[in-house]
Order: C-alpha cells, then sequence, then structure tokens
C-alpha cells in the first residue's frame, strides 16, 4: 500500500479552492448559479406536494426533472419542468409521449436549452419567471378583509371555485386535481382571504424544510383589483415565518411580474414554456 501526498490545493474549502484559481466576479457567478439552481429544484419538488391531495396523478421526480400527468385535459394540470443541464431529457420525451398516447394537452417548462422541445411539436409560449422574496413591502390592509388559513373542508371548495374562475379551468376539474378537503399533507396549506363570510381569494403554499413554494394565486374576477391578493400573501408569509419558513419562491406569470416586484420579489431566473396541445 503506497502513500499519497495530497496537495494543500485539495485539502482547502471549495470556496477557498474556487478562489484561488477564479476571480472574485466568476467565483461570485457560480455562486449564484448554485442558489438559482436549488430554488429550481425546491420548485420541482413542491410541484409534487400541490397534488397530493388528488386521489388521480401520475409524478416523476428526479434531480433535475418533474412530471404531473392527471386525466384532466388542461395543461396547467399536466405539467413538466426540466432543470438546467438535466441528463433527463429522455423523461420529457417519455413524458410527452403518453400525453399524446393519452390526448391529454400539457405545459413543459425548460430551465436551459433542450433541443427536443424544438423537434417535438411544442408551440413555445413565452418564459416564465421564478421569483424570490427578497425586501417584503406591507400592503394596505382592507379592514373589511379577513386572511387566514383554511379552516375547514368549506374554504377548500370556495378556494378552488375562485381558481376556476380565475384561470378558467372547471370548478370540477380544479377539485379533482388538488382536492376537495383540508389539505392531509404536512408540507401543504391554503390560505384564504374572506369578504363577508365568503372566500374572494386563495394561494397555496408548499413547504420544502424551510423554502415555501407559492402555487395557485388567486382573486375572484368581481374582487381583483382591491388589494385583497398583496394583503392575503403578507399574512401567507408571515404565518409561515412563524414556522421556519425563510425562503418564498412563486413560480410567477409574466403579466403579474411587475405587480410582484412591487411586493418585493425579485426575478432569480426564467424558464422557456413551450404548450403541447392535441
Amino acid at each position: 500500500m503506497f502513500g499519497k501526498t495530497m496537495s494543500p490545493w485539495i485539502t482547502l474549502p471549495v470556496s477557498e479552492r474556487l478562489q484561488s484559481h477564479f476571480s472574485t466576479a466568476q467565483v461570485r457567478h457560480h455562486m449564484e448559479a448554485e442558489k438559482v439552481d436549488a430554488a429550481w429544484k425546491a420548485t420541482r419538488h413542491s410541484l409534487i406536494h400541490l397534488f397530493q391531495e388528488s386521489s388521480r396523478f401520475e409524478a416523476i421526480l428526479t434531480e433535475a426533472f418533474v412530471s404531473v400527468l392527471t386525466p384532466l385535459p388542461y395543461p396547467d394540470l399536466n405539467m413538466a419542468v426540466l432543470g438546467r443541464s438535466s441528463p433527463d431529457s429522455r423523461l420529457l420525451t417519455h413524458f410527452l409521449g403518453t400525453c399524446r398516447q393519452k390526448y391529454t394537452p400539457s405545459l413543459c417548462l425548460v430551465v436551459g436549452e433542450t433541443p427536443e422541445c424544438h423537434t417535438a411539436g411544442l408551440q413555445p409560449v413565452g418564459s416564465i419567471p421564478l421569483m424570490q422574496l427578497r425586501n417584503q413591502t406591507t400592503p394596505i390592509a382592507a379592514s373589511h378583509i379577513h386572511c387566514l388559513p383554511a379552516a375547514n373542508d368549506c374554504n377548500i371548495r370556495e378556494a378552488n371555485h375562485v381558481v376556476a374562475a380565475a384561470f378558467d379551468i372547471p370548478a370540477e376539474a380544479i377539485e379533482s386535481a388538488f382536492g376537495g378537503n383540508i389539505p392531509q399533507h404536512p408540507g401543504l396549506r391554503v390560505y384564504v382571504a374572506k369578504q363577508a363570510d365568503s372566500v374572494v381569494s386563495s394561494l397555496r403554499i408548499s413547504r420544502i424544510g424551510s423554502t415555501a413554494v407559492i402555487w395557485c394565486m388567486a382573486t375572484s374576477p368581481d374582487s381583483q383589483r382591491q388589494g385583497i391578493g398583496p394583503q392575503l400573501l403578507q399574512t401567507a408569509i408571515t404565518s409561515e415565518r412563524q414556522t421556519g419558513a425563510d425562503n418564498f419562491l412563486w413560480l410567477a406569470t409574466p403579466a403579474g411580474m411587475r405587480l410582484y416586484e412591487k411586493l418585493g420579489f425579485i426575478t432569480l431566473g426564467e424558464a422557456s414554456a413551450f404548450l403541447l396541445t392535441t
């Protein structure tokens, strides 16, 4: 058995090794890229939580890929998210093949370049920003609005109707995808805003450790542009912080980016969005 003399450079921490060979700017860029990749990873994992209350869904989750497939004919309820430089492009091909076989429209989000999306007959539909809360602002609270965690199954069903109206998807489909009862999964919570005892806005939060990913924020069409959504979001963030959350992510919509930025969110990265129609 021959001994080996280890280079002093090898024994240094990774950050010091990087700094010894690269400029400060290069190290900073590398570390920021790792943070963004970690945020995308948490978002992919949280997507599984979102559908945990459904009785009918299929999912695949790997280090850099997630797909959720339901029997419902709506792209927002059949999604695949592929990470940057992922070796799992074959899983995306399998997902698309299954969607075509079942005549199910789907939405594919791709971080980085994936030639398969351009050659598989998918329709490019822009990009989706992944946002992170950096400087939370305090919206003006409306005295007639009460924001709180969903307290019972009735709140959940009302929240499903709000999401259905906001995204133009039948309420029965939303309930089939997300369930009609208080979530039993410990990592999933639903928050609602109530006006005169009726739910007018809702959102879901999926927890991955201390990271909270915001999903399905929606306000009834008749109650929009009244500051209800930001008030509900503040309530949810404050509540989640009390249970250890310190990182808030949001797979947002381009149309709402300016509003989200006013609420203290910044864009970490973007995913190219592709639509499969049948």
